[in-house]
């Protein structure tokens, strides 16, 4: 009967670990994807977005030239002052009756190069940066084009400014032109293209992007909401796993303890018949709680150990533990168990499930790797904001060599009559995954021939 509960209780363990395994990668592969779809989007948009900033830039610019253009059309100073071209190479600029040859390039046609120097004669009062902004702002359907005109002279120094976005460093790429032949001015615009006038100018494209956005929220939305669903199913199989776990092991620990029983209390001895019955009655109950105890860590091992915090009050808790632990054990050696509570609040925060095994697996230990006179002590204390349970016991003890191993998994110490110690070396690998799931950590202090003391430190 019980070796079909223990089959049965492999498979939901295995069925567990098969789930919560499809689960956990079914899940990486939805962030990994999702994360590569927001990355593509995001690509897709500031491609377009730099491609649209080209274009704007060609226009910009080129609008910047018509304005310094037409303002130099529409300010000149009237008077005695005058533009006029000799050749193609040279222009002819009067300026307070003084009468200036200049040099110009050739490759530029002679009306530009007549445009650009009336700079030289225009008039201060109507001619003003102000004006040119208004003029380079009307080329644009979209209000407050963020640019700055900044004027300086040939040493560099600034001559005039004005901002329609303070501060020439908040934008991103400036373009300059020479102003006149005789003064020897540049202006310089400084300028970019804000995202709202990109979002405008590609709301169609625009409306797909955030559609599709929409459509992959709504996804993810409902495939988190799967998820969670199924993490809540697998929680609750797992903790029926768990109590299956203990009641399975419970009437096990019974079944031998009264197999044990009937051999002490005996009236005659058992015939070698029976004898033989019941070493293989005792090796199979012995070889069947080993098994749940694989099974259980081996769950936790592929499913990672999830523990519930809830209150417990440790008086009671480790005095319900010892009384059960004690019940478990054959009569062959005897056991002295004292427990010693140095803690004025004895409420801590605890999986009590997950703790009970954890101090099992130590008395265990102790009865185990002890000789027939079995002396154990539990001490709890608190330690600022820890609490600190340690089992001692006077057993074979652990040589200083071997300490730093005990804790991996699947180590076993084989010196002396502890290789006569059947298991399997998970049992205080399972007790560190617990002590660590509670913010904690376990130690050994011991000696060879001197006993053990394990102490478990846990936030609380």
């Amino acid at each position: 009967m019980f070796s079909f509960v223990a089959e049965e209780l492999y498979k939901i363990c295995i069925m567990v670990v098969r789930r919560r395994t499809e689960l956990n990668v079914s899940r990486w592969i939805t962030l990994v994807a999702i994360t590569l779809i927001i990355l593509m989007i995001v690509i897709i948009v500031i491609s377009s977005y730099q491609k649209q900033y080209q274009v704007f830039s060609g226009k910009f610019e080129s609008s910047f030239i018509e304005s310094i253009r037409e303002s130099n059309v529409i300010c000149p100073q009237l008077g005695k002052e005058l533009v006029s071209a000799k050749d193609k190479s040279t222009i002819i600029i009067t300026r307070g009756g003084i009468i200036n040859s200049c040099k110009v390039d050739t490759m530029i046609d002679i009306k530009s190069n007549v445009v650009q120097a009336l700079y030289d004669i225009r008039d201060p009062q109507r001619w003003n940066l102000k004006r040119l902004a208004g003029i380079l702002q009307q080329k644009f359907e979209y209000e407050r084009m963020p640019f700055t005109l900044v004027l300086t002279d040939s040493t560099g120094k600034r001559l005039d400014y004005y901002g329609v976005v303070n501060g020439e460093n908040l934008l991103d790429d400036s373009y300059s032109v020479p102003m006149g032949f005789l003064d020897g001015h540049r202006l310089t615009v400084y300028y970019t293209f804000p995202w709202k006038y990109f979002f405008i100018l590609e709301w169609r494209y625009m409306i797909m992007v955030w559609g599709g956005i929409f459509l992959l929220g709504s996804c993810i939305f409902m495939l988190f909401r799967i998820i969670r669903q199924n993490k809540k199913r697998m929680e609750n199989l797992e903790l029926f796993v768990q109590a299956l776990n203990h009641d399975l092991k419970s009437p096990i620990n019974d079944l031998k303890m009264k197999l044990y029983l009937i051999q002490k209390e005996s009236v005659a001895p058992f015939s070698p018949q029976q004898q033989e019955l019941y070493t293989l009655a005792q090796t199979k109950t012995g070889k069947l709680l080993d098994s749940i105890d694989k099974l259980l860590q081996d769950s936790i091992d592929y499913k990672g150990l999830h523990v519930e915090m809830k209150e417990l009050e440790i008086s009671t808790f480790i005095q319900q533990l010892t009384e059960d632990w004690q019940r478990s054990v054959t009569g062959e050696k005897e056991i002295k168990l004292q427990v010693s509570m140095q803690m004025e609040n004895t409420l801590i925060r605890a999986d009590a499930y997950h703790l009970s095994r954890a101090i099992w697996n130590l008395l265990e230990n102790a009865w185990k790797y002890s000789d027939d006179r079995v002396q154990i002590d539990i001490t709890c204390r608190r330690i600022g904001r820890y609490v600190e349970i340690s089992v001692k016991d006077n057993g074979r003890g652990i040589d200083k060599s071997e300490l730093k191993n005990v804790f991996k998994r699947n180590y076993r110490i084989v010196k002396g009559e502890n290789r006569k110690v059947k298991g399997y070396g998970l049992g205080l690998s399972y007790v560190m995954m617990i002590a660590r799931a509670h913010g904690g950590r376990v130690w050994v202090e011991s000696d060879w021939g001197k006993g053990c003391n394990f102490v478990i430190r846990i936030k609380a």
